[in-house]
């Protein structure tokens, strides 16, 4: 479930209204991971039916240079726990291919 947040913009001299979904979940930021030269942080988020989701953002480059790739999986599982290695297994094994693919 989300409600819309409604946030004014001032685009080309003139007011825009931007809409920014929130979103009702309890999201945890595990810590981070260094793979080469990326960076690689689960993230563990409790859905509606009290089982949780991974996703993983994996991370490259500094400043207005930086790029973030998000990977949300599609498994539920039963501890928080789980998910986090799962997102971390995957995570880490994601930057690793981009890391070999690299050289």
């Amino acid at each position: 479930m989300f409600s819309p947040v409604f946030r004014s913009l001032l685009l080309a001299g003139h007011r825009v209204a931007i809409a920014a979904a929130t979103f009702c979940m309890t999201s945890t930021h595990e810590p981070l991971i260094v793979v080469g030269r990326f960076v690689v942080q689960p993230l563990v988020t409790a859905t509606d039916s009290g089982r949780y989701a991974a996703s993983v953002v994996i991370r490259s480059g500094n400043g207005r240079a930086t790029h973030h790739r998000v990977l949300r999986f599609v498994p539920r599982f039963t501890s928080r726990d789980s998910a986090r290695r799962y997102a971390v297994d995957h995570g880490v094994a994601h930057a690793s291919a981009l890391t070999h693919r690299e050289s």
